[in-house]
């Protein structure tokens, strides 16, 4: 009997669209496109986004848009039929070297499809410096055609320009990717903070010249030039940790660097090493520097703290991804905050482990996770401690209760928006930049801070801060540092705040950094409405003859003035409604009675 073989057969528009659809953020899909830089032996890299225009998100709301994103690199360059390979969906292997950061042959394309619906190669191969080449892989011309086709086309001046200009006459490779999905991607102040902040750790061991001691790495986003940020801080490392001792000013060895076994017989290994981070507060309190210095000099959050997972010297697995389960660990365990872990594995573990198409995340095999565990269990129960002693011990000597973790994430979270802010103000035409600069100005000036609030905000991050009472009995407040921008002042003395909060800060911390988030998004909300708020905007509110009638100036007093009233009025409002209503009843606790 003769069996029947028949060709597969496959829609290319919607294996695109699936490819761009695996689980790339912006951030990973750019730097899994520079991993091809790498292989191509690339000694530059650049990362570049290209903004135009701004789209209306709303009233007087437009948001800086991308046009177009570049990866620009001075490798090896690809000829005709490296051009081909590297748009066949599957790679062939014989294009990668030994210990590359490839792994499937299909990165280069789900990369670029995550970004955006065109994918355009110029490259001028190191065998022929005479030859420019260009193809086009667009998603709209496959789905017109229903065939994976692409264009071979000849390069425009621009494209060669942009490739002298970083390369000269050798060779190299810019990735452009057009089409953006707009819609989907998060803000561009997001993907650039992301890149700069994981660039670094991701190519640590390439930036730093270990993983090619010929050839160190340079990568730089948007022009300014990354440098080598090792999470586990190993350069500072003053000994091993007591926990009982440690006075928290200092990084610790937990575990040192150790092999660890990943397969049953013993042929195939990771090597595994834990450090121990600085205490924010011990370091405050010593007076090296502030809190919000130490955390953003260690990355001390709740996204940072666990394993980072390299392989072949790249990043492929971040704490928040979970590549290792903390034994015992709780949600945002801030007591694990200090901890700092690493998995090297080599390309040996393909095998072995479970490593996505978009190489960020990683399933350990099982006798790996036994050998962890064994290892982990007493290194997590020794941070935690020494962590929890810095903790009591400072809030011992300074009699404080902190909302710093709040803060913190309040304060980074704010510095995005303030370089969307900024973003925005780019592409606007300069008329309208002129009279957004003097509506930032009047709502700076109009709320000044003080100087005491500015010190805690310039050394703590302190973006929300509490205060013994506010005019005309006002729950909160916004106020500006001319420097570090915007804070919201709680008034604690508020009958709300008094009666609803302080009862039930001990049994439920959670609910005063709810209030906190939402108190600053008002403020946030506020400024926003008073830089950003323009003419046109206020037109469609007020009869456009009052409009022509006001000068800026009295507009501005005109949205305070309204702002002022409205923070006011839910001040009373919740003020007499907390009086009326029987608080213990409602909210079934008990201690509110006495």
């Amino acid at each position: 009997m003769t069996r029947e073989q028949k060709e597969g057969k496959f829609n290319a528009a919607r294996v695109i669209k699936a490819l761009g659809r695996i689980g790339y953020e912006p951030a990973f899909a750019l730097l899994d496109i520079a991993d091809n830089s790498l292989s191509a032996g690339a000694s530059r890299i650049a990362i570049k986004l290209e903004k135009v225009g701004a789209s209306d998100t709303g009233r007087g709301r437009r948001r800086a848009t991308i046009s177009s994103f570049y990866v620009i690199d001075n490798g090896s360059g690809m000829d005709a039929d490296g051009l081909d390979n590297a748009l066949t969906l599957g790679a062939s292997e014989s294009y990668y070297t030994p210990n590359t950061l490839s792994k499937f042959g299909m990165g280069l394309k789900s990369a670029a499809f995550s970004l955006g619906n065109c994918l355009e190669i110029i490259s001028r191969h190191h065998g022929d410096l005479n030859k420019v080449r260009k193809v086009i892989l667009d998603y709209d011309r496959v789905l017109d055609t229903g065939r994976y086709v692409y264009d071979v086309d000849e390069p425009s001046e621009d494209d060669v320009v942009q490739l002298n200009a970083f390369c000269g006459s050798d060779s190299g490779t810019i990735i452009k990717i057009t089409k953006p999905h707009t819609q989907t991607l998060p803000p561009i102040s997001e993907i650039i903070s992301s890149l700069r902040r994981r660039v670094g750790i991701v190519y640590y061991y390439y930036l730093k010249g270990i993983a090619r001691p010929d050839q160190p790495l340079s990568i730089s986003i948007d022009d300014q030039e990354i440098e080598p940020f090792d999470p586990l801080f190993m350069s500072e490392v003053a000994g091993d940790l007591d926990e009982l001792n440690w006075n928290g000013l200092d990084v610790r060895w937990i575990t040192h660097p150790t092999p660890i076994q990943l397969d049953p017989a013993g042929q195939v290994y990771a090597d595994l090493e834990i450090t121990q981070l600085p205490h924010p507060p011990s370091v405050y309190h010593s007076g090296l520097m502030s809190r919000k210095e130490c955390r953003e000099k260690y990355m001390i959050e709740s996204g940072t703290y666990g394993f980072y997972v390299y392989r072949n010297h790249r990043l492929i697995a971040w704490p928040e991804d979970r590549p290792v389960k903390l034994y015992g660990e709780r949600v945002r365990a801030s007591d694990l905050y200090a901890f700092r872990g690493r998995i090297l594995i080599t390309s040996d573990a393909d095998d072995l482990l479970n490593i996505d198409i978009s190489k960020s995340r990683i399933q350990l095999s099982e006798i790996a996770i036994d050998q962890i565990y064994d290892k982990i269990y007493d290194a997590m129960r020794k941070s935690r401690s020494a962590w929890n002693r810095r903790s009591e011990a400072v809030q011992r000597a300074m009699g404080e209760t902190t909302n710093s973790l709040i803060n913190a994430e309040i304060d980074r979270a704010e510095e995005l928006a303030e370089r969307d802010d900024a973003f925005e103000e780019e592409i606007l035409p300069p008329p309208e930049k002129a009279e957004r600069e003097q509506r930032r100005r009047y709502a700076a000036t109009s709320k000044p801070i003080d100087e005491q609030e500015g010190q805690r905000l310039r050394e703590q991050g302190e973006r929300v801060q509490h205060v013994d009472t506010l005019d005309h009995n006002q729950l909160w407040e916004r106020a500006h540092d001319p420097s570090e921008g915007l804070i919201v002042r709680i008034n604690q003395s508020h009958r709300f705040y008094r009666e609803l909060i302080l009862g039930q800060q001990e049994k439920n911390p959670a609910l005063s950094g709810a209030l906190s988030v939402l108190l600053f998004a008002l403020a946030r909300g506020e400024y926003g409405l008073v830089c950003q708020f323009g003419v046109d905007s206020i037109a469609d509110l007020l009869p456009s003859g009052v409009v022509k009638s006001l000068s800026e100036q009295a507009r501005n007093r005109l949205i305070e003035g309204i702002m002022q009233e409205y923070r006011e009025r839910v001040g009373a409002n919740l003020s007499e409604m907390i009086r009326r209503m029987d608080i213990a009843a409602a909210f079934g606790d008990s201690r509110l009675d006495e």
